[in-house]
């Protein structure tokens, strides 16, 4: 694959960075630090009769595990480094004999920032296996990849490393560089739609204060894009662009980019590499103005492929309500080759006496990393109901939709998953839960399938605080 610049380097001062915490620790002591280690352990049976979503299951699978936790934060008046990893010690018994026994479903995540003088130094990495028929397929590695859950069967290797060091940040003139890698490898799938691929990006921005309250910038960046497709996808995209940040009242705000990207791709056609060169003017532009009960927001934006663009103009009313929360946006997305299409969003939350509810229903248009344009409708809806001092009722609903609006060939189809679940408090640290999942899948061309499992739990966290 290509793209290993972006490895080498991210990795370089990773490891320097690395070095770099070693010294910095023996010195926190001297000028104050905290330290926090928290842990939890939960185990788990559930007894699900069709785990994987298929049409004609072949019986009921039951599986035990215990999940393993643990979360670290060192922290002090220059520097925080978050460590967080974790697993599940598993013992499955599947109708069909494929057990997925052992240690399953393992995580790492780190963050690291050290501020210096004027600058700032960021890390993050994560890594990640997960299975793609648990993840609804709408934010296994959070970046919304767009039809997973309708492929229902596979693993999902992610790994994510990259990092950000600025100088000048209170300067007349500073400088922003900024790499990142993101890797994603699937086994064990049953689509082409879902392939092994590689994201390498670097950008970097010149700042200039042109005033109190304006900042200029100008930047350049490049992407890389290796899949492991039928057509052994190569995509590189630079762009060089220009930005303003502006505030033009203590109420008013300005921000926006406008860019030239040019796109290079080479596919394979009947075995032969063909490469297709393309570019545009791309925009990402924002208004925000406060209110006395929140702000409203008027946004413009244009993203280019290799073959398409896509535009959408979009309002957002957020406001405070005496005890909760509500925000509303709707706009449009046009496209030079699909749909236009209206998209929007609703989100509301409050706070009772004895629970709390949260709820989101949005709708968006873009086009995803294979250049195929979707519409995405989710609806999500959270209830956390008090009944005892020690007890409590939690009720989720989440539903997703994927439409196909144009360019490319999506899998269209609905998901959904609705929980209820019972909890009590045991003890000060243990917890004891029992519930119902129910999970429902309607591919296009497929028929319909559901699942539906009872799970039980008993937990505890514990935290140390030197």
């Amino acid at each position: 694959m290509t793209g290993g610049w972006a490895r080498n380097i991210t990795a370089g001062i990773v490891i320097a960075s690395a070095n770099g915490l070693l010294a910095h620790s023996a010195r926190a002591q001297d000028v104050g630090s905290a330290f926090s280690v928290t842990g939890t352990v939960r185990s788990t049976v559930e007894i699900d009769d069709n785990p994987s979503l298929i049409v004609n299951p072949q019986g009921t699978e039951t599986t035990f595990g215990t999940q393993l936790g643990l979360d670290i934060v060192s922290q002090t008046p220059l520097s925080q480094l978050e460590l967080s990893f974790g697993g599940t010690v598993q013992f499955q018994d599947s109708p069909d004999g494929f057990d997925d026994n052992g240690f399953v479903d393992p995580f790492a995540n780190f963050r690291f920032e050290r501020e210096g003088a004027d600058t700032l130094l960021t890390l993050d990495g994560s890594y990640r296996e997960s299975d793609l028929v648990d993840s609804l397929g709408l934010d296994t590695d959070a970046d919304l990849i767009n039809d997973l859950f309708l492929s229902s069967v596979g693993e999902l290797e992610s790994l994510s490393l990259g990092g950000t060091f600025s100088f000048g940040i209170d300067a007349p003139f500073g400088a922003d560089l900024s790499l990142r890698r993101e890797e994603r490898d699937y086994s064990n799938t049953i689509s082409n739609d879902v392939f092994d691929n590689t994201t390498d990006t670097a950008r970097v921005d010149l700042r200039f204060r042109l005033a109190p309250t304006a900042t200029a910038r100008v930047f350049t960046s490049v992407r890389e894009y290796d899949a492991e497709d039928l057509e052994q996808t190569e995509r590189t995209t630079q762009a060089y662009g220009v930005g303003l940040t502006y505030e033009i009242n203590p109420v008013l705000t300005f921000d926006g980019e406008i860019s030239l990207s040019e796109i290079e791709e080479t596919e394979l056609v009947f075995g032969t590499p063909v490469t297709t060169e393309d570019d545009g003017v791309e925009f990402d532009l924002s208004l925000t103005r406060e209110l006395p009960n929140g702000s409203i927001v008027f946004e413009a934006s244009r993203d280019v492929a290799t073959s398409l663009s896509r535009s959408q103009f979009l309002v957002t009313r957020a406001m405070d309500l005496p005890t909760g929360g509500l925000s509303y946006s709707l706009g449009v997305s046009e496209s030079d080759v699909g749909d236009t299409v209206l998209i929007g969003s609703v989100d509301y939350s409050r706070e009772f006496p004895t629970g709390v509810i949260s709820a989101s229903l949005s709708r968006t248009a873009s086009i995803d990393s294979d250049e195929d344009e979707i519409a995405r409708t989710t609806l999500n809806i959270d209830y956390l109901r008090e009944l005892t001092p020690v007890a409590g009722l939690e009720v989720g609903l989440n539903l997703a939709k994927i439409d196909d609006i144009g360019a490319g060939v999506v899998d269209e189809g609905t998901r959904a998953d609705f929980s209820v679940t019972y909890r009590h408090q045991l003890t000060e640290d243990w917890d004891w839960t029992l519930g119902y999942v129910g999970r429902y899948s309607d591919p296009e061309d497929t028929a319909s399938r559901t699942s539906n499992a009872i799970v039980t739990s008993i937990g505890r966290s514990f935290s140390i605080r030197p």
